[in-house]
């Protein structure tokens, strides 16, 4: 039952200003800098006089309603500035600022959603801000000037300021929440104060079902989910503020850095509740070594959210597997559905209900019914259960195209509606008339959302099959198609334009990118030799593994009669190996479950020169990616090997073990050969002093340089029959 206080309130300002009053000795966020032990603390008093001292600056600047671009590293800050904003009367907008390595790349799409929400005033650190200044063109205001760019790093004087505390509706937007990670499209979500009250609400009531008896409680959870996406914003950041509980965060790249801190976090904290997306489970075990979770102890959480892309049962299992001899209870596994345009969630567990996992007829699948059957007596496909309708909301499995109503046991599109469904895109009129005011045949019974999921109901519980749509997630990652083939058709004149399809396959249990392209006039060409050149460029632009390529004659692409591709029907060809290809290669991407060597790693006995550091770098890139090392060529683009996010990551650390320092990590994204690479390694300027060895520091690496994992986890994953996805 909620506290008296809480029946009130309707909107965060109301939320905020009570928790300021009524707990504000209370310490509601701490954040770990370091990932560990370095401490920063705010309470719910210290918040509210920030924001109102926040608000203050901004109502001087801007006008209510009027749109704040958050660019914040992950912090008090961030936190600090989207409750300003709400303080304000204005509309934050959550983002992250652009990669100091890849500003070229990233700031077309920072720009493309300052182009489509028009903010005001854009909140930052120095720091933060330092890259924007060919943003601020593309954001003009209400009056055609630019944007304000507002500093935070010195506020002295703001609470001088006049005040004047906004009327806010549970109708008005709260936020914006931008769920598209393509340049060209992006869609920013209104969600209003009502839909957050009502989320926040159903996540208090599941919590307080897992609070100790005795009601004391020191820390409800640990996050280190982004801060600009829905799930790290509402379950990890406002989830714990409206039900008055400490919350201990971090940043995403502390996590990826080293997982065993988001556990060891746990243990020390003692929270009952954390989540995360399924890769990041997948990371724990991976990367886990005994000798190093001396004393580790999870067995205080009683809630572990698995959301924001498929959930996979051999995940769920390996972990339990791992993790057992450490208290952790394979019972507390909480498996969602949910999306952007739902505020957050839509099916869950609020009972505590043990997830399911069933086996299905692929036979009956395929022609979109279900039927349970027994692995070894047939063909089958397993999926996890990501639960049942949330309280207030109301799920159904729809025909796409007759808009018919289905049974239990039908596959479909999954239609939702209820209290946590958004208002719609900012500034989409069209597509909020066709996807947020959906209405059966016949009976003409809606508004529903159409969520663009594949799905059915089997028992109440909600399981996913596949998307409609044709986005793609790796590493919790949305990749757009049309991004992936207009590389690919721009790294050679003889490669068409809109003759490509990019698409996505299960193999070993992982989602693998495959792309097919038509070839005009390949017999000129040295196709081995394109191929490694569009195997570059897509990581290069994407950070993503190509695992698969096939050229094509022209004409050899599915088509449609008026000329649209059929990425579908090229996957369909593609598996059956009906597609006419020119050649085929399937490249090795196992180079993302690279291990680190630091258990068995001597350091250097001296500090090596630039052959010797040459040495040690082709043979753990040839490690890597499965080669011999005299295939490494010093003088090759490093993107020739295709080494993603994670694995230089792990490099990293092995290097800094190895060199005995501290070194910028930016140093092994910005190098372009390994030649330039070690050269830089005997200059004292590329090395740091401010991390331990073995530690990539934070502050040098921004998230962006892992945006293969770290990027936007959004609400468009794809899937394939075998996978379930939640969001």
């Amino acid at each position: 039952m909620q506290p008296v206080e809480l029946n009130s309130i309707c909107n965060l300002l109301d939320l905020a200003r009570m928790r300021g009053r009524v707990d504000g000795e209370r310490i509601a966020f701490t954040f770990l800098v370091d990932g560990e032990t370095e401490e920063r603390h705010v309470t719910f008093g210290e918040l509210d006089r920030e924001a109102v001292g926040l608000a203050c600056k901004l109502q001087s600047l801007a006008k209510p309603g009027d749109r704040v671009l958050l660019l914040f590293d992950p912090g008090i800050e961030y936190i600090w500035a989207f409750f300003g904003s709400i303080y304000a009367g204005m509309i934050p907008v959550p983002a992250y600022p652009p990669d100091l390595m890849r500003a070229e790349r990233m700031l077309p799409r920072l720009q493309a959603l300052a182009e489509d929400c028009k903010p005001a005033v854009v909140l930052g650190t120095n720091q933060s801000l330092g890259l924007i200044g060919s943003l601020l063109g593309h954001a003009p205001n209400r009056g055609g000037d630019g944007a304000i760019v507002l500093p935070v790093d010195q506020r002295h004087g703001w609470n001088e300021l006049p005040w004047t505390p906004p009327s806010i509706q549970p109708s008005d937007v709260a936020f914006l929440q931008y769920t598209s990670g393509s340049t060209s499209a992006p869609r920013g979500v209104m969600v209003t104060h009502a839909n957050l009250i009502y989320q926040l609400s159903l996540l208090q009531t599941r919590w307080e079902q897992s609070y100790p008896a005795s009601g004391e409680l020191g820390v409800v959870g640990v996050s280190w989910l982004p801060m600009y996406h829905d799930l790290g914003l509402i379950a990890g950041i406002l989830g714990p503020f409206y039900a008055g509980k400490r919350i201990v965060l971090m940043s995403p790249l502390a996590f990826i850095q080293r997982p065993l801190r988001w556990l060891q976090a746990i243990s020390r904290y003692r929270p009952i509740v954390t989540g995360a997306p399924n890769f990041a489970y997948d990371l724990c075990v991976s990367k886990f070594r005994p000798e190093e979770a001396e004393g580790l102890d999870l067995s205080s959480l009683r809630i572990a959210m698995n959301g924001a892309e498929p959930v996979r049962e051999e995940t769920l299992r390996r972990f339990n597997e791992t993790f057992a001899p450490y208290g952790w209870d394979p019972t507390i596994w909480m498996p969602s559905y949910g999306l952007a345009e739902a505020t957050l969630g839509v099916t869950s567990y609020e009972d505590g209900t043990r997830c399911p996992v069933i086996d299905v007829a692929v036979h009956d699948l395929e022609r979109n019914q279900i039927r349970l059957a027994d692995p070894s007596r047939e063909k089958t496909r397993r999926f996890v259960g990501c639960g049942h309708a949330l309280t207030g909301t109301e799920v159904r499995i729809v025909d796409p195209h007759s808009r018919q109503p289905l049974g239990s046991d039908s596959v479909g599109e999954v239609w939702i509606r209820g209290r946590g469904v958004t208002r719609g895109y900012w500034n989409r009129p069209i597509e909020n008339e066709i996807l947020f005011n959906a209405r059966l045949a016949n009976s003409e019974e809606g508004p529903f959302l159409r969520t663009g999921d594949y799905g059915f109901l089997h028992e109440g519980i909600l399981y996913l099959t596949g998307r409609l749509k044709e986005t793609m997630i790796f590493w919790g990652r949305n990749v757009y198609p049309q991004d992936l083939e207009q590389t690919v058709a721009g790294c050679h004149e003889s490669l068409r334009l809109n003759g490509g399809a990019a698409f996505a396959v299960e193999r070993q249990g992982q989602e693998q990118l495959i792309v097919v392209q038509e070839v005009i006039r390949p017999g000129k060409l040295d196709l081995p030799a394109l191929a490694a050149q569009v195997r570059q460029a897509v990581m290069a632009e994407h950070r993503v593994p190509l695992a698969g390529l096939v050229f094509l004659r022209v004409g050899g692409l599915p088509k449609t009669s008026s000329g649209k591709i059929q990425r579908g029907e090229a996957k369909r060809k593609y598996l059956a190996q009906e597609l006419d290809a020119l050649a085929e290669w399937t490249f090795d991407t196992g180079s993302a479950a690279v291990e680190p060597l630091s258990t068995n790693l001597r350091r250097a006995e001296q500090p090596p020169d630039e052959s010797v550091i040459q040495t040690w770098l082709r043979q753990r890139i040839a490690q890597a990616i499965s080669v011999p090392p005299e295939q490494i060529a010093a003088d090759e683009p490093l993107s020739h090997y295709v080494l993603d996010s994670i694995t230089l990551v792990a490099i990293a650390r092995d290097l800094e073990l190895w060199l005995g320092r501290s070194i910028a990590p930016t140093i092994l994204f910005d190098s372009p050969t390994l030649e330039i690479l070690a050269r830089r390694l005997t200059d004292p300027a590329y090395y740091v002093a401010t991390s331990k060895p073995g530690e990539v520091s934070v502050d040098s690496l921004s998230e962006g340089e892992l945006d293969q994992v770290l990027a936007q986890l959004l609400s468009e994953p794809v899937a394939t029959p075998e996978q379930t996805p939640s969001r």
